[in-house]
Formats: C-alpha cells, structure tokens, sequence
C-alpha cells in the first residue's frame, strides 16, 4: 500500500507543479477548493480575471487559468470564453511556433471574429435554460441571472466585430412557452446548432501519448487539456519558449540534468512511469479508488502552495526557471499588443495558473491595468455518496498523502547537494541573495 501511495503522489506533485506556484504576492487566488461540511463532496475552481487600461487605452486582457486535467464541462465553457476573445496568446513548449505573426484582421478574421462572440452568447442563453427551465426573457435577464463577475467579463463581448450589439429574439411554435431563440448580427443568425461545430486535432505535446498527465486524466475519467481545448483557431497563438531555447535557460542554470529528468517523468518514460501505468490501471477499474484519487488530487491542489513554496534543491530551482523565464515572454507579448492598438480589442492569455500571478503582477506594476471581474469555472468535482465512499476513508487516505508529501520533501531537502554556482542564476537565487 506505501508503494502505491508513493508513486500516486509523484503523479499529483507532477500533475500540479504546472498549476501551483511558489508563494507570490497576490491580492486573489486563481485556485480554490470547496469542501461540504461532512467531507463527502468537493470542487475544484479555477478563476479567469479580466483586466482594464487605466487611462482607457488599450484592449481588454482576459487572463484565464488553465488545470491540466479536468472534467469536459469545465474545458467547453473555457473554449467559448477563450474563443470569443480577438487574440487568445497559449503556453505550450513545443505546441507551435512562438515567433508566428499575430491575425491578420481582414474581412474574413471579422466575420470569424463575430462568429465566435456569437457562440459565446448561444452557449450563455443555452446555460441559463438549463439553470432555470426556461430561456432569458432578453439579455438584461441573462446578465442579471449570471454571478456579477461572469456578466462583467462577458457583457462587452455581446457585440459583432463592428460594435454593432448581438439582437435577441425568442421564438413561439404554439402556447405562451418560447420554444428556441436566435441571435442576429446583421444579417446572420446564430442558435444552439452553432455550438456542434468540429473540433481540431489534438495537440501533441512533451507529455507524449501515454504522458503521466494524460493517463492520470484517463485514469480519473476526466479530460487531459490537450485533448479537450481546441488550439487550432485562427486566434490563437502560442506563446511561450521553444524546446530549445528552454534547454538552453535550464543549462545556463545549471540544470541541465533536471530538465531532462523532469521531461522524462512527464512524458511516462522510465521506472516511475512503468510503475505510475500499473498504479493508473488499478484506479480505473475501481469507481470507489477513483473518486478517492481525484479527491487527493484536489487537495493537493488546494495545498500545493504550502509544499511548493520552498521546494528544495535542483527541482525547485528548475520549476522557479519553467515559471519565471516564460512569463518574461508573455508579458513581451501583451506589450506588443498593446503598443499596436487598435486592431485587438480583447486578449486572452490561456496558461497553467502557476503563472498567472506573475502576469497579474506586469499587468498592474508594469503595464498600467487593473482588475475589474474574476470569474470562476469548476474544473472537477467529487461526490463520495455517489460510490458509496466513507468521508471518514476519504480523510484518512487524504492524510496518508500528505504525510507522504511532507516525508518526499524532507528527502529532498536531505539530499540537496551544496549550493552551485551556474552561469546565470534563477530568479529564486537572485532574490535569496538580495534578502
């Protein structure tokens, strides 16, 4: 049972290095976890932020969070969400080419562009129904029925690519009850039809095909992000480093050897993937396991912060480069489009919530924006009731973990080696001499 327990949680310390950052000044979290008092249900949030100019000059930025792996539910809303803004920048080593150009917008990016707030807008009323048992009576409705946070974020972006506002119409077969609706921007219509549109390709990535993140999502019967977001809209560019520029950050580190080490975990290569395969296999033929699991991993999620703050020796080194560095290039990006206005009025920035902090932090320090709206999308949840799972079994097996966690770390720290003095130093080390 130990050995089972401790290569579990290296795939959740893996699953949520992404996600978790070393601990950052931030005025709000972009994770939360909610738990019933009797600790049979529990939910993992993730916050989508959208940030204003405050001279009034400039696009909106949508910064949108990302959890790796997650319920299908979870990855459609953040698809029309991502989809409506005019430029989505996405991390992604490997997953394109950063130095792509930005959209052309011409003709035909306007008429997608509209397309897809339109779509937003479908998915919206299509959700109110379903919260309600009936369509909104008009828009003032559906905004009023959303939480204030949603409606800010989503209100500017109900209108085409011309700022012409979406117009709503219900539609009556026969008896007071609407019984569908369409939304017109000039002389197009949109309904429910236009949210059944194909999907792209997924995407490949360094997790590789039977990658540690991919067979945990499997495992859990969730969705891994990579084959549930669809990356291939005109909109959206990859922003991040290239392989090759992240080998040559971690050798200029002196950290080399981590960096491939770490690849290797996360693609399922070696020992501890042949192992974690057998582990996974085991949690999916048990439904009662596999609500446990899920359950631990959104604690993890909820106390990685407390574990990842001080993570010692090569690793949190190497994680304090994997965060730091591609910040750098996301914030280069947004400064590019906001020294172009004009021709993007909405930006959204789709990557693990690791970083986002950092980024709020160019944003409001830097780039002169505030916040103005936070909206939360549940990424997963889990009801032991359905399984017929003890809370009490639950919490027992939560502590075990985290016991492990906390044994892991303290082996870690044990086995540090002495300090070393790389070509250039990570922005943790920077800051560790400078206090």
């Amino acid at each position: 049972m130990k050995s089972i327990v401790r290569v579990v949680t290296a795939g959740l310390l893996l699953a949520s290095a992404w996600n978790v950052a070393p601990a950052l000044a931030q005025p709000e979290p972009y994770l939360r976890v909610t738990e019933s008092d009797d600790g049979s249900t529990m939910r993992l949030d993730v916050a989508s932020r959208m940030f204003e100019p405050i001279d009034g000059i400039g696009p909106r930025i949508v910064l949108v969070g990302a959890a790796h792996v997650g319920d299908s539910v979870f990855y459609r809303r953040l698809q029309y969400l991502l989809d409506a803004q005019d430029v989505v920048l996405f991390e992604g080593v490997g997953l394109g080419d950063p130095t792509e150009g930005l959209p052309v917008v011409g003709r035909a990016e306007r008429a997608d562009r509209t397309e897809r707030r339109a779509r937003l807008l479908v998915a919206a009323i299509v959700g109110h129904r379903a919260r309600t048992g009936r369509y909104p009576a008009d828009l003032d409705e559906l905004y009023a029925g959303m939480e204030l946070g949603t409606a800010e974020m989503v209100r500017p972006l109900m209108q085409d690519a011309d700022a012409h506002p979406f117009e709503y119409e219900l539609l009556f077969d026969a008896g007071d009850a609407p019984t569908s609706f369409v939304v017109r921007a000039g002389n197009r219509e949109f309904d429910r039809a236009d949210l059944a549109r194909p999907s792209g390709e997924p995407l490949d990535s360094m997790a590789g095909d039977e990658g540690i993140q991919r067979g945990l999502a499997r495992a859990l019967g969730v969705e891994f992000q990579l084959d549930a977001v669809d990356y291939s809209q005109n909109n959206w560019v990859n922003c991040d480093v290239t392989l090759e520029e992240l080998e040559r950050l971690l050798a200029e580190a002196g950290l080399a050897g981590e960096g491939d080490n770490f690849l290797a975990m996360m693609s399922g290569s070696g020992l501890m993937g042949a192992l974690q395969g057998t582990v996974l296999g085991l949690i999916s033929s048990s439904p009662t396991m596999r609500e446990m699991v899920k359950m631990v991993m959104i604690d993890v999620l909820g106390q990685a912060e407390q574990f990842m703050s001080d993570m010692p020796g090569p690793m949190g080194d190497l994680m304090d480069v994997l965060l730091h560095e591609r910040n750098d290039v996301v914030e280069a990006r947004l400064h590019e489009i906001v020294d172009d206005a004009g021709e993007f009025g909405s930006v959204g920035v789709f990557y693990g919530a690791a970083h986002l902090p950092g980024i709020e932090d160019a944003l409001v320090q830097r780039m002169g924006y505030r916040p103005v709206a936070t909206h939360w999308i549940t990424a997963m949840g889990v009801d032991l009731n359905r399984v017929g799972a003890s809370p009490a079994q639950a919490r027992q097996i939560r502590q075990m973990i985290r016991r492990t966690m906390e044994q892991e770390f303290s082996r870690m720290r044990d086995a540090a080696p002495p300090a070393r003095e790389p070509a250039q130093t990570t922005p943790r080390q920077r800051s560790k001499r400078a206090a």
